[in-house]
């Protein structure tokens, strides 16, 4: 990107404490993990400006050995389920115009339909959401 150009930060993120399926995103798929294979994906796709954001030591470990950005969450943004802003409360630490979040749920996604869809979004100026919450 050149330096006018509008950085885009392509992260996901996982906790341990899952209700439903505890520490799912860290446990055997195949001969590898739900994190694993999203930390090579978001590396692939967005280099420099990928992040995976976590609580726990072991995702930080993760995200050094894949060789991206590891966030820190807060212990109690781990701990509950909503609201979304105290959830992804990592997201006002970081410095980025522009924000892509990847679930690490979805092993199966291509890295070329997530280029393609940045791609997209890009050149028509599209500023989709999903999530839009008050701040004030």
């Amino acid at each position: 990107m050149s330096q006018t150009a509008k950085t885009v930060g392509i992260y996901s993120y996982g906790r341990k404490q899952s209700q439903r399926c505890p520490n799912k995103v860290l446990r055997p798929f195949g001969e590898t993990t739900l994190c694993d294979i999203m930390m090579a994906k978001l590396k692939e796709v967005g280099g420099e400006n990928a992040f995976y954001a976590g609580h726990e030591d072991e995702f930080g470990e993760k995200a050094e050995a894949h060789k991206i950005k590891f966030v820190k969450r807060s212990e109690n943004s781990v701990l509950i389920d909503a609201p979304i802003t105290e959830c992804q409360e990592f997201l006002r630490r970081v410095d980025y115009d522009y924000l892509l979040i990847v679930n690490t749920c979805l092993p199966f996604l291509k890295t070329t339909t997530i280029k393609e869809f940045l791609k997209d979004a890009i050149a028509h100026d599209y500023q989709p959401a999903v999530a839009v919450s008050k701040t004030s």
